[in-house]
């Protein structure tokens, strides 16, 4: 566990919780790419697989998959508990990570466990696999809300 202190130490985790840039990134957040390679690096060392299934999704990507979900789930309010607009989805500004998306919630669960240690952490309650860098590295992690909807609210 020697690398990862070393990376908080040194800052190359960021000292702060990671904060949205001024305009839309075409890639995902340097720093949250940062703490996730930390992550998978420490995960891998201990046989856990960690996959980003999907991180930066560009705005009309984000939008279409809002799309798609208020046709599954019948209203957008009920697809907002699964997907955001892209307006106010963390995705486009490349600051949230779906992890081992769909298919491995227990190699997961290691990034719920000790992804406090990078920074990043599980966002909501319903999803498993959707990760952001909300906290200071080494610090706990904020309270998780019930599901993505909550955001739409604040």
């Amino acid at each position: 566990d020697g690398e990862s202190d070393w990376d908080v130490q040194e800052g190359r985790l960021g000292a702060t919780a990671n904060r949205f840039p001024s305009k839309r990134p075409l890639e995902i957040n340097s720093v949250v790419r940062t703490r996730s390679v930390a992550a998978q690096a420490e995960a891998g060392s201990v046989g856990i697989p960690l996959v980003i299934t999907s991180g930066f999704r560009s705005y009309a990507l984000q939008e279409s998959l809002f799309n798609a979900a208020v046709e599954k789930y019948g209203s957008e309010a009920q697809a907002s508990k699964w997907v955001l607009p892209a307006d106010i989805s963390h995705h486009p500004w490349g600051m949230a990570l779906d992890i081992n998306y769909p298919n491995d919630p227990v190699s997961t669960k290691w990034l719920e466990i000790n992804g406090y240690k990078y920074g990043l952490c599980r966002a909501y309650e319903n999803e498993w696999w959707h990760f952001e860098g909300t906290a200071v590295p080494g610090q706990s992690c904020p309270a998780r809300l019930p599901d993505a909807s909550t955001t739409v609210e604040e």
